[in-house]
């Protein structure tokens, strides 16, 4: 088990750990340099939010885990050994890592490929669905289009078959002469998507579809989309899990 915080991630041997003591095997520290804390600073940012807040921990296969991290709003990633942490190469974090500590994200391997939702920019106002590494074109979701996500707060996503899901809450376009409407939402995109036109810097989904979910007691208020389940076989059909709460403000 992997367990990760700001500037730093545990390993814990749960086979070590005995009675209620955790027991740390393996620890790796990585914090920003100082030449990124000033550039921080520079943005207005306070010293404790120039800090690297692990916010992707994923495994990339059964030898490497794949770590994102804010990196004092500089978002960068890093694959390291799992047997012993050794760091294996830096990359360009952005469109696969928050820049902000509060912005919500979603970031999954398929098919070598990483799957990621998060936002891009220092305000964080483009928001996108996103797919790089990997063999296949790198695709996203339309840049500022509020048709395709309006402040999103993403929840959960996995794969299934041929497609990737992602659950979030988003404000409405459909309400949108009315107050501000917070509703849930489920997006697919096709795992074997080619984009668009490749002469775009930017190619965009073709694939990426959405609905609305809904969760209402009759004559009452509506629920709102907390957290997802991954897939799990109940009475031999796949189901998923979800939790709802009254409205929240994003």
């Amino acid at each position: 088990m992997t367990f990760h915080t700001r500037d730093q991630v545990f390993g814990i041997d749960l086979d070590a750990s005995q009675e209620e003591n955790i027991v740390s095997t393996k620890k790796l520290i990585w914090e920003p340099t100082d030449e990124d804390v000033e550039q921080c600073k520079i943005l207005g940012k306070k010293e404790t939010e120039c800090r690297n807040f692990i916010k992707v921990l994923i495994k990339r296969n059964d030898d490497i885990i794949f770590v994102c991290g804010t990196n004092a709003f500089k978002p960068s990633c890093r694959n390291y050994k799992v047997e012993n942490l050794e760091p294996l190469g830096t990359i360009d974090g952005r469109g696969k890592c928050p820049l902000d500590q509060d912005e919500s994200n979603i970031a999954l391997f398929s098919d070598g490929s990483l799957y990621s939702a998060t936002a891009v920019g220092i305000r964080g106002l483009d928001q996108l669905i996103y797919r790089s590494l990997g063999d296949q074109p790198h695709l996203r979701t339309a840049i500022y289009n509020s048709k395709w996500l309006k402040e999103p707060s993403f929840v959960h996503g996995f794969d299934y078959g041929n497609y990737v899901y992602f659950f979030f809450r988003e404000v409405s376009v459909e309400y949108e002469h009315m107050e501000k409407v917070i509703i849930s939402r489920v997006a697919r995109v096709c795992k074997n998507d080619i984009g668009g036109n490749p002469e775009f810097p930017e190619n965009e989904w073709t694939s990426f579809l959405k609905a609305r979910l809904t969760c209402a007691i009759p004559g009452g208020s509506s629920y709102h989309l907390k957290a997802v389940s991954d897939i799990t076989p109940v009475y031999g059909r796949n189901v998923i899990f979800a939790i709802y709460s009254t409205n929240p403000t994003r």
